[in-house]
């Protein structure tokens, strides 16, 4: 990914890049890239946009079955309740995590710095929530990030 986003740069030389944080882990890597590189861009990070239920907005929206769709609405609510158990100081949010989203996969649940993308230890902000799960045969993608309070 960030081989073609820098021979796209090459080509285009924009002066900035509009980057969305639905996939934060792509934004870090692009942003570390360019600062790396010296690339002359500003990259703009954009915040998550979400459809009424709470749902990342994403084209791989659209491969799924009414049923499947509702269940999707699930994975920003167990983030919330993921980031809830950690700033009340509980070790339950992963586990409750997996729970409210039984019956889909779940990939990852990663609770990370948001510069390094490194596990972080001890759970105190800033943090990234990142998740990847499989709702039927769509893979959803989100996150919630944890500013420093």
């Amino acid at each position: 990914m960030a081989t073609v986003v820098a021979k796209l740069f090459n080509i285009v030389r924009p002066t900035r890049a509009y980057f969305g944080m639905k996939d934060y882990q792509q934004l870090k890597i692009v942003e570390r890239m360019v600062r790396d590189l010296d690339i002359p861009v500003k990259v703009v990070p954009c915040p998550t946009v979400r459809e009424k239920d709470g749902l990342a907005m994403s084209s791989r929206n659209r491969r799924l079955s009414p049923f499947e769709r509702a269940r999707a609405a699930r994975l920003p609510k167990a983030l919330k309740r993921v980031k809830a158990a950690i700033l009340s100081g509980k070790t339950t949010g992963p586990a409750q995590f997996k729970a409210m989203l039984k019956g889909d996969r779940v990939e990852y649940l990663e609770i990370v710095d948001p510069e390094t993308l490194s596990p972080k230890k001890p759970l105190k902000a800033p943090f990234l929530i990142a998740a990847a799960v499989w709702v039927g045969g769509t893979r959803l993608i989100d996150n919630i990030l944890v500013p420093r309070a």
